[in-house]
């Protein structure tokens, strides 16, 4: 939990506001916090650090927000409303020193043990977790409850995450519900309130998943790759090895047969035009380079196979001079139409003297 220096107020600009709509917002905050104070126990050593009104904005309702932290300890009390004072989000540091003896101290709002009354559902995982969870929301968000259904639970560094959110044709439907962390000594120790979604529409007709993988082996590219295969992996020999490595696939297909469909033709219509135009393309010819003879015999460079490998024409161009340049022989052919007066021209306006130059490896 961070800390605050100084109480934390803040209000969005009142010059636009009327006099009316600064009273509300105001009276909102006092009375949110008040309530704040009484439902979650929040002790009397805690100093209120944040007290904010955040208007609406697109796509966003108006929140106020709490936050009590005790001084001199990484310990502190996160609460938001809406505008309505509906809880969104609550979270509570639990000390450690409050879990090792596994009692719970005197200001404690939410142990476990005092929602043992119900039956512990068969699903509910670790001992308690879900009855106290369930109570907290009746309490807390009675608006809520019954909405939403039980999807599931993941353990946390400490304790436990539940999971409460809307089904859609038996499948869980993203950004709905909400969440409730259950600390590992039983204490209910964060809430976050996600919302609730419109039902999709349910296609007619569910397409094939055959159809799917057919699609993908068939539109599936493989590149053959040199690969680093360290200790890492399960190999029988490690090192630089050749692999073949897929090409980007996508993860997701249109389930509804009719788009599922479309989806198909586009994409086969897509590899047929890029098979098409890669048979198009014109092969690459490649000149052998004449190999250098087992010998140490120095090269005569200037023999036919030499001048078709570099392409100069004879009858336009004469040899110029050699140069050997340790690993390499350098040759510079002039030509034969270069006259000494085009020399003095400035060099802006003479063409290189009409040299030609080309080495080749020893």
């Amino acid at each position: 939990m961070r800390h605050f220096l100084q109480l934390f107020t803040r209000d969005h600009d009142h010059s636009a506001l009327s006099a009316e709509e600064v009273h509300r917002r105001s009276q909102l905050r006092l009375r949110l916090r008040e309530q704040a104070k009484s439902l979650f126990s929040v002790p009397g050593s805690y100093r209120l650090t944040v007290d904010e009104y955040e208007a609406a904005q697109e796509g966003r309702q108006a929140t106020v927000s709490f936050v009590w932290t005790k001084p001199g300890r990484d310990e502190g009390i996160t609460l938001k409303f809406d505008d309505e004072g509906r809880l969104l989000d609550y979270s509570r540091d639990i000390p450690e020193e409050d879990t090792t003896d596994g009692t719970h101290s005197a200001s404690r709002t939410w142990p476990a043990s005092s929602y043992t009354q119900e039956a512990e559902p068969e699903d509910a995982g670790p001992p308690h977790k879900r009855p106290a969870a369930e109570q907290f929301v009746r309490q807390h968000r009675p608006d809520v409850w019954g909405r939403f259904v039980f999807l599931g639970s993941k353990p946390t560094d400490d304790g436990q995450s539940l999971h409460y959110g809307q089904e859609a044709m038996g499948l869980p439907l993203p950004r709905s519900g909400f969440r409730v962390q259950v600390h590992q000594s039983g204490e209910i120790c964060g809430f976050t309130y996600v919302g609730e979604q419109a039902d999709p529409v349910c296609p007619a007709r569910l397409g094939d998943p055959g159809q799917i993988r057919t699609l993908i082996a068939d539109t599936l590219t493989m590149e053959l790759k040199l690969s680093l295969v360290s200790s890492y992996y399960k190999a029988a020999s490690y090192g630089l090895r050749l692999v073949y490595e897929p090409g980007p696939i996508r993860h997701s297909f249109p389930a509804d047969l009719a788009e599922l469909e479309t989806e198909v033709d586009r994409l086969m219509s897509t590899l047929s035009a890029s098979t098409e135009a890669s048979e198009a393309q014109t092969e690459e010819i490649w000149t052998p380079v004449p190999l250098r003879p087992d010998t140490d015999e120095p090269l005569v460079y200037m023999n036919e196979k030499f001048i078709a490998w570099t392409g100069i024409d004879p009858s336009r161009y004469e040899k110029l001079r050699e140069i050997d340049l340790d690993h390499e022989l350098a040759v510079v052919w002039r030509r034969r139409d270069w006259s000494s007066t085009e020399a003095d021209r400035q060099p802006e306006e003479t063409d290189e003297a009409g040299e030609l130059a080309a080495a080749c490896s020893r």
